[in-house]
């Protein structure tokens, strides 16, 4: 279809200068694109500051792990190596949220500070695994 063109006619449109947006239609068009700039810089800042206030809970000593606590009227009795198994499986949880977070992050081609703060707090996620304990198992990958 296109093979009908003559070179030569090709050669002169090649050589002519891209178009200019008009003032109107430019000024849109640096606004979308500050705003989409300006909404990537929040998501990274709620990701990372959601993905600390984790890490500091998960960093928190409990209070009740261990003793008695009133449930319905009984005592109950908080077993450690339960309490230890859930926050493990937390930790688990949310190594594999950030893993789906950076994977979305890749495929819209976020910007590297969002990524770097994705990279760190997945760090403190696997640190926390590790040192929760030897018996953990490492969260399963993502099937893509």
């Amino acid at each position: 279809m296109h093979d009908d063109i003559d070179p030569g006619i090709r050669r002169y449109l090649a050589g002519l200068p891209d178009p200019q947006a008009p003032e109107r239609l430019a000024g849109r068009i640096l606004a979308v694109r500050g705003a989409r700039r300006r909404r990537r810089a929040l998501g990274a800042a709620l990701a990372t500051a959601a993905c600390m206030v984790t890490a500091i809970a998960l960093l928190l000593p409990r209070s009740d792990v261990g003793h008695e606590r009133q449930l319905a009227g009984r005592p109950v009795v908080s077993s450690p190596p339960a309490a230890r198994l859930a926050q493990e499986r937390a930790a688990a949880a949310e190594v594999r949220a950030i893993d789906r977070a950076l994977q979305a992050a890749y495929a819209r081609g976020a910007h590297e500070d969002e990524l770097a703060g994705l990279w760190e707090a997945r760090a403190v996620q696997l640190e926390l695994l590790a040192a929760a304990g030897d018996q953990h198992r490492a969260p399963r990958p993502l099937r893509i």
